[in-house]
């Protein structure tokens, strides 16, 4: 399905919409199916939603040989399948830009069989999944399975699905997963007339993963998780892994040719959260060991965060009053730093706010402003709206503001410049 799926975005990306319209003709607009989303078929329950949008970002500041604007349409298809401890979800997803083919795409996201054993308080999971790990509001150190499109949006977290065997078995407040990732995922990167395409123009980006072993080498994650019933509720992850790590390197391999690399990474991580009354505290950590690599340094990462939530502040509506700082450091300083690999959170505060409307809607604003600690003056802000209309349409809106340090630290931020956007998406659900 996935290369199907590329095959069609890359020779004619508007058979995406083709394909989406007559899915969606088909599941709710045809006299026999009018209205359904749940259907009893081959001894279980068949159940199919989706969505179709329009995505839309209009760069106000840019550097002036780069796009004003990107317009794309996107759709998501997700059929699952249960009947007794067997279940089976599929999640076809596309996006077609009208200018820029490098976000083009036609994939199945999702894709995998899950089989519970119940009285033995355990599963078996295989096929391409989607995971999130991580207590964080703005960047999570630890979600470290999927690779991100950041030709989708480098400021939006869009996974790709990584292709996973796992084994569960749970306990009373608490559990243990075995997870294999198989298949090292190619990372797709914004086109050359994209604001965000930080390298100079006659240089070409190659979406093609170079990999220190085969792209089929395992990884491996071991995940003890729990939570406790006690006066603060604590939820905590302990994460052991073995193979390619999240943190790439991008190398020149030809005249005018960038590709990123993967290399093999032993890691230990936690990601933690307690309740105290109207408080939530959040923690993320990690440290990594790089498998014998003459320009890598062994890192060590941290986030930790306080979110305060103030109650029926106006007609109902709650705010939360969020403060998170985010740490990177290598431990052999004669080896690639922080800048050389183009790590965004290295020594940052964010101070933001998460407004709650509690109407029909559920509808909410979250936003605020990162500030560099290391690089002078640098930071970024945004402001994002989302609401719900008639349980059918959803409607975003988002602000981001770049301002880059004055240092001329080659940052990520610094080589995009300064950076004004405004983004609206609209989607309907069925």
């Amino acid at each position: 399905m996935f290369v199907y799926g590329k095959i069609i975005s890359q020779k004619n990306p508007s058979l995406f919409f083709f394909i989406i319209i007559h899915v969606v003709f088909y599941l709710f607009c045809t006299p026999a199916r009018a209205g359904e989303k749940k259907i009893e078929a081959l001894g279980g329950d068949i159940t199919f939603k989706g969505n179709v949008g329009i995505n839309y970002k209009w760069y106000l500041q840019k550097p002036e040989t780069k796009r004003s604007y990107n317009l794309a349409g996107t759709g998501e298809v997700e059929a699952t399948y249960e009947k007794d401890d067997f279940f089976a979800k599929v999640l076809i997803a596309g996006l077609y830009d009208t200018h820029e083919e490098e976000r083009n795409f036609l994939r199945a996201n999702e894709a995998y069989l899950r089989y519970d054993f119940q009285e033995q308080e355990a599963n078996v999971t295989a096929g391409r999944q989607i995971r999130f790990w991580g207590a964080l509001e703005v960047y999570n150190p630890v979600d470290i399975i999927n690779t991100q499109d950041l030709a989708y949006d480098p400021f939006n977290i869009y996974k790709i699905g990584a292709n996973l065997i796992s084994f569960g078995k749970y306990f009373e407040n608490s559990g243990i997963e075995l997870i294999g990732k198989f298949f090292e995922q190619d990372q797709p990167f914004p086109g050359p007339q994209s604001p965000y395409f930080i390298f100079p123009a006659f240089l070409v980006y190659n979406e093609n993963i170079i990999t220190e072993e085969s792209d089929a080498r395992p990884t491996v994650y071991l995940k003890y998780s729990g939570s406790t019933d006690t006066k603060y509720p604590l939820d905590y992850a302990v994460v052991l892994s073995n193979g390619y790590d999240k943190q790439r390197l991008i190398t020149l391999t030809g005249p005018n040719t960038l590709q990123q690399n993967a290399y093999i990474a032993s890691k230990i991580m936690t990601f933690d959260t307690v309740v105290i009354d109207a408080t939530l505290l959040k923690l993320e950590a990690s440290y990594t060991d790089i498998k014998d690599n003459t320009v890598l340094s062994d890192y060590y990462q941290l986030g930790a965060g306080i979110e305060h939530t103030l109650e029926q502040i106006y007609r109902g509506w709650d705010l939360g009053l969020i403060t998170e700082y985010y740490l990177y450091r290598i431990t052999d300083k004669s080896k690639f730093d922080d800048l050389r690999l183009f790590q965004v959170f290295q020594n940052d505060l964010f101070l933001g706010f998460r407004l709650t409307f509690n109407d029909a809607g559920s509808s909410e604003i979250v936003g605020g402003g990162i500030i560099d600690m290391e690089y002078r003056d640098e930071m970024s802000l945004y402001a994002k709206f989302r609401t719900r209309i008639f349980d059918k349409f959803i409607i975003e809106a988002d602000i981001r503001k770049i301002i880059p340090n004055n240092e001329d630290a080659p940052t990520l931020f610094n080589l995009m410049d300064d950076h004004l956007r405004l983004t609206f998406n609209f989607y309907y659900y069925f």
